[in-house]
């Protein structure tokens, strides 16, 4: 009985080529849209779900009182971050990035490996603390004490295929802006599509001083030039901190920068809430907008539902044809089911 189902299915599309064109395409590419949109949806809220903390992991924000108005920014002084630490038991950990390509005079680095030249387009500077704070996967090196020390530079996977090919870069060293020399000590994964932390190079931030001929340039608390990442113990609440944390930074601004901004206002913002927010200043240009993504629903939807009218619409226009079938197939002995 089934096959003589697909039989009759299969003369009817070849006797009614137009219709039955019109009726699978216009069903078919409106799913395919649909499913198109939907992926896109389901990865724009995926960002930074791939890490194992991301429920402990909250950026330091500040907002300053600049030319009379608050203004807020994704950076922080390079001093905020151990204050924090040493100041809040609940704090496990405390990450700073410092990005060439948003903040800072020098621009993007040159570097240099035998007769490879590559300007690098995102070389961020971090803590040795970075991967007990964020799961990105090393694949070579150890994740402990790549970045413990100045001149340490680990290369994602792409980054090492095209210095170094096929071979080993572990303990191969690489020229910075023809002056200093930083050693490979790791290979970490490409980062993931929907990570806002994105980068080629990860070198340890002990090296800024080195890069900028600034000794105290991480013992000041008058830049705003950095990343501050903090990562709560488990079962710690965040809301713990931000109601205390604005009395115990009162003694943390020095004089130096209440007399050149004023008062600056710090808040913690959830790691999986920072793709969302478009507000903040010099912020990692990662960025989605909920408002296009709801659109885009809504464009997906209609787009079935109108899919959907045009299959049934079709189906009724042909219902006298099929009503003829079914007296015909009454007749010749077809049963209910």
């Amino acid at each position: 009985m089934l096959k003589n189902y697909l039989k009759l299915a299969f003369r009817n599309i070849l006797r009614n080529k137009l219709y039955s064109f019109i009726n699978i395409a216009g069903l078919a590419i409106g799913m395919a849209a649909c499913i198109t949109i939907f992926v896109y949806v389901q990865h724009e809220y995926s960002y930074d779900s791939f890490d194992k903390k991301a429920d402990r992991i909250y950026r330091v924000n500040t907002e300053l009182p600049l030319n009379g108005t608050m203004t807020k920014v994704a950076l922080s002084p390079a001093t905020l971050g151990p204050f924090l630490m040493s100041q809040f038991p609940q704090i496990e950990s405390v990450v700073r990035l410092y990005a060439f390509d948003v903040v800072g005079p020098y621009g993007k680095p040159v570097l240099k490996y035998g007769d490879k030249v590559i300007r690098a387009k995102q070389f961020v500077l971090v803590d040795s603390a970075f991967f007990r704070v964020f799961s990105f996967k090393m694949i070579q090196g150890n994740p402990a004490t790549a970045l413990a020390h100045p001149l340490s530079v680990i290369l994602t996977e792409d980054a090492a295929k095209k210095f170094f090919g096929d071979e080993d870069p572990i303990g191969k060293t690489i020229l910075y802006n023809g002056m200093f020399h930083f050693t490979v000590t790791g290979v970490v994964q490409n980062p993931p599509p929907n990570s806002t932390i994105q980068f080629d190079y990860l070198g340890s931030l002990t090296s800024l001083p080195d890069l900028t001929g600034y000794s105290n340039i991480l013992k000041t608390g008058t830049q705003f030039n950095y990343y501050t990442y903090i990562l709560l113990n488990e079962g710690s609440n965040i809301n713990n901190l931000d109601s205390h944390g604005q009395k115990t930074l009162d003694g943390y601004w020095g004089k130096d920068l209440l007399s050149l901004v004023g008062r600056p206002t710090v808040y913690f913002e959830r790691l999986g809430d920072l793709y969302w927010d478009n507000s903040l200043g010099y912020d990692i240009p990662v960025k989605g907008s909920k408002a296009t993504v709801a659109a885009f629903t809504v464009i997906a939807v209609i787009i079935l539902l109108i899919a959907c009218a045009n299959f049934v619409n079709l189906s009724t226009a042909r219902s006298l044809i099929r009503a003829k079938e079914i007296g015909i197939r009454k007749v010749v002995g077809g049963e209910r089911r």
